[in-house]
């Protein structure tokens, strides 16, 4: 009987540690899955100073001065057209690739939203890489998962 008693308290051992490991992976997961969405938000941002910085040289490139310049050296004037038309492409293309940024920025947002909704915390993205409060997302991530191991030991 004693013997019975012993397994059974093994058995249920078991499935805690079992428990304990699913959470402790959970735990891994969801802490990466931050990581990774902190990393691809300041990867977009960064596309998007790129962006900036590029419209900014086009303002740069279309002064009068590069016009005049055009007008004194007219032998060059196929090969500039054919460069500015280039340039045209690449802007579109840039102007693109912007968009497409914009669009993945959002979607990063709301990934951040769907993957803090269980813990339960409710700051936007942009706020937290603000304040950098990465510490308050661990806490929730913390207390979520102490949570699910006390409704286990119920």
């Amino acid at each position: 009987m004693a013997l019975l008693i012993h397994k059974g308290q093994l058995q249920e051992l078991l499935r805690f540690n079992k428990y304990s490991e699913t959470t402790d992976i959970s735990k891994i997961g969801c802490s990466k899955g931050f990581q990774t969405i902190k990393i691809l938000y300041e990867k977009t941002l960064t596309l998007n100073h790129h962006y900036a910085q590029v419209i900014t040289f086009n303002e740069v490139n279309n002064s009068s001065a590069d016009k005049k310049s055009l007008k004194e050296v007219e032998c060059i004037l196929d090969f500039t057209l054919g460069m500015h038309n280039d340039l045209n492409t690449m802007y579109f293309e840039t102007a693109f690739l912007q968009k497409r940024n914009t669009d993945v920025m959002l979607e990063l947002q709301q990934l951040f939203v769907d993957h803090t909704k269980p813990i339960k915390y409710h700051t936007a993205l942009e706020q937290l890489r603000n304040t950098d409060d990465w510490e308050s997302v661990r806490d929730n991530l913390c207390e979520y998962l102490k949570e699910l191991d006390n409704a286990y030991k119920r």
